[in-house]
């Protein structure tokens, strides 16, 4: 929404574990021109993010923004603690149910679309505004 040019270079792949995580940050920070701020696919790739960067020097929120993503237990208990994005479970199943009825019991039919569901921002110690 902040309508910033999608890079390719800066999106890597994960296996959601923090061994990924931890590979990732290194990477991402090892370009010319690192990010500032790195979203992961899920809390537990953003805790070994953390402890890749704190093996790095890098100070996170001061140096680094990250923030993780389903609002897991672990989130908590990182140092500093991980901002996340909280799943919409539930309004993901409501909407589910709506687009079920309204193909089986209405007869509508299901074209393709992209339905979009915000989730809650759960914000810690691990982000900080963008500089300047």
């Amino acid at each position: 929404s902040a309508d910033i040019a999608f890079d390719p270079d800066l999106v890597l792949d994960g296996d959601w574990l923090p061994e990924s995580g931890y590979a990732g940050l290194k990477m991402l920070m090892a370009l010319k021109n690192p990010p500032t701020a790195i979203f992961c696919g899920n809390d537990w790739m953003g805790a070994g993010a953390l402890e890749a960067a704190r093996e790095l020097g890098i100070r996170v929120p001061e140096d680094l923004s990250l923030i993780g993503y389903d609002d897991q237990v672990i989130a908590g208990y990182t140092r500093p603690p991980l901002s996340t994005v909280l799943l919409p479970n539930y309004e993901m199943g409501r909407k589910a149910v709506e687009v079920l009825v309204d193909r089986v019991v209405h007869g509508k039919p299901a074209p393709a679309r992209l339905i979009k569901i915000d989730g809650q921002v759960i914000e810690r110690a691990s982000v900080l505004p963008p500089r300047g």
